[in-house]
C-alpha cells in the first residue's frame, strides 16, 4: 500500500491518515511526488502514477524486468524516470515510453538518480539526467532527439556525456563508496552526493553561485554550527559555503 497523511502542526506534530492507495501486488520499493504536476509515482513490480489531488489511480508503467528500485519526476516537464537494475527508462507524464537505456553491465545497477532541471524561464531541448553507481561513479547523461540510422526516423536517446570518479579532496584519494543518493540544493544548484559511509560530497555546477572550500580535519576541533567538540576518534567532514 501507499499511505497518504496530512501533517498537522498545532502545539505539536500529528499525522492524520487521508487515504491508503492499493495497486501493487508486492512491497513498495520507491516513491516520489511532484507538487507542480500533482502526481505521485510509486515503484514495485511496476510503477504506478497516482493523482495527488483526487488520491486516485491514474495509470501503470509496465515492462520492468527486475522490478522498480528508483523513481524520479522532473517538476518542469513532468517526465518520469524509472530505474530497474542497470536499465533506466524515461516516460512522459501521460505514460508514453520515450526511451530505455542500459547504463552499464548487469552487475552495475543504478543506485541513485536525479533530473538536472533548468532555471526558471530557461528552455533547453536537451534534458540532463545524473545517475549514481557503485564504487563512487557518477554519470551525466543528455536526453535528446537523434536520427536512427536503421529506420531513418528521429527518436529520443540518452547519451553519456561525462563520468566522474568521486574523490576525497582532503586526502586526494578516490572514494569508492557506493553513491546511494543524489540531490540538488535549490536556488544555488549545488549537486550533493551521499554514499554508503554516510558522507556527503558537493559538486559545483556551471550555473551555480556557490563557492566551496574544503577544510582538513586537523584544522577544526569543534563544529562550526553547534560548537560541540569533536571526539578523538570521531570523523569530521567539513564543507564551508560562502
Amino acid at each position: 500500500m501507499v499511505c497518504m497523511w496530512k501533517v498537522k502542526a498545532d502545539k505539536g506534530t500529528d499525522f492524520i491518515p487521508l487515504e491508503c492507495l492499493r495497486g501493487h501486488t508486492s512491497s513498495v520499493t520507491a516513491l516520489t511526488a511532484s507538487r507542480s504536476n500533482s502526481i505521485l509515482v510509486s515503484g514495485s513490480e511496476s510503477a504506478i502514477v497516482w493523482d495527488l489531488n483526487r488520491m486516485k489511480y491514474v495509470r501503470s508503467l509496465m515492462g520492468h524486468e527486475n522490478g522498480v528500485q528508483l523513481v524520479c519526476i522532473n517538476d518542469s516537464t513532468g517526465d518520469i524516470i524509472t530505474c530497474s537494475g542497470h536499465v533506466i527508462r524515461v516516460w512522459t507524464i501521460n505514460g508514453e515510453l520515450l526511451l530505455s537505456k542500459s547504463t552499464g553491465s548487469s552487475s552495475e545497477p543504478i543506485l541513485s538518480c536525479v533530473f538536472y532541471e533548468e532555471r526558471p524561464k530557461e528552455w533547453s531541448g536537451k534534458e540532463q539526467i545524473i545517475t549514481g553507481h557503485k564504487k563512487g561513479i557518477i554519470k551525466f547523461w543528455i536526453k535528446e532527439v537523434s536520427l536512427d540510422p536503421k529506420t531513418g526516423r528521429h527518436r529520443w536517446n540518452l547519451t553519456l556525456v561525462r563520468q566522474i570518479q568521486q574523490m576525497n579532496r582532503t586526502h586526494e584519494i578516490p572514494d569508492v563508496s557506493d553513491i546511494v543518493l543524489l540531490k540538488f540544493t535549490g536556488p544555488k544548484r549545488t549537486l550533493l552526493s551521499g554514499n554508503t559511509l554516510g558522507q556527503v560530497y558537493s559538486y559545483v555546477l556551471p550555473d551555480t553561485t556557490d563557492t566551496v572550500h574544503y577544510v582538513k580535519e586537523d584544522r577544526c576541533r569543534e563544529c562550526m554550527f553547534c560548537t560541540k567538540t569533536f571526539s578523538v576518534l570521531g570523523k569530521k567532514y567539513i564543507y564551508i559555503y560562502i
